[in-house]
């Protein structure tokens, strides 16, 4: 499994422009997702998101990682 920050366009001011998905069935990380929406309506500026997001990613790189080792 693998992840990565996409940039989607969108006209819904309530959705952050840029989402986590699972890169082999394009399926979104819907938690992190929602934070990211939760946080574009808090009106945080796009470099911001983007930085949220790279960390998320990150974080569940990492996450990923821990767990196949357990």
């Amino acid at each position: 499994m693998k992840f990565r920050v996409v940039h989607q366009s969108s006209t819904n001011h309530a959705r952050s422009v840029f989402r986590i998905v699972e890169q082999t069935a394009g399926r979104e990380v819907e938690w992190v997702n929602r934070y990211l929406d939760y946080e574009c309506l808090r009106r945080v500026a796009d470099l911001t998101l983007r930085s949220y997001a790279q960390h998320l990613l990150h974080f569940l790189r990492w996450w990923k990682v821990f767990i196949t080792r357990m």
